[in-house]
């Protein structure tokens, strides 16, 4: 019995340091343990001990997820892991660009890449491919798309 409870407690510890070790290496180890803990019972105390056991690590799994998903990114612990300040400038939203003119860079097949007032834009076509070189000129930028047409 004391395997089945060591294996049980190292599967959880190593299901919860999965975040600190790099790949990926931790978390199956740690499920791994927790299936042959439940396998073991099984084997060595029978099925209503086995059914209670499986029911344990589903309930504690499926728990563990939910804290961990909305819980976790609030705490102080994933602070060092997450970015708080990822907001795009204004100028990537692409507003600025519409009515302006450019010279495709690469066929427009519909997508392609076009210089529009000394950049370079990720661009997709009205209609139809626009050759290399052709005078292309924004009529709609939906979000980050930016659509544009033969001038």
């Amino acid at each position: 019995m004391e395997m089945i409870v060591v294996l049980l407690v190292a599967g959880a510890a190593l299901l919860v340091l999965e975040p600190f070790f790099p790949h990926f290496v931790a978390g199956p180890v740690g499920l791994a343990a927790w299936v042959v803990a439940v396998l073991l019972t099984y084997a060595r105390h029978g099925a209503d001990t086995g059914n209670f056991t499986l029911l344990g690590v589903l309930v504690g799994g499926i728990g563990g997820a939910v804290f961990y998903v909305r819980q976790l990114p609030k705490s102080r612990f994933a602070r060092p892991f997450s970015s708080h300040k990822v907001h795009p400038p204004a100028d990537i939203t692409g507003s600025h660009l519409l009515h302006q003119s450019g010279i495709a860079l690469s066929p427009l097949l519909p997508g392609g890449i076009a210089e529009i007032g000394g950049r370079r834009i990720d661009v997709v076509s009205e209609g139809g491919a626009i050759d290399r070189g052709r005078t292309v000129r924004v009529i709609a930028v939906e979000g980050s798309r930016v659509v544009v047409r033969s001038a």
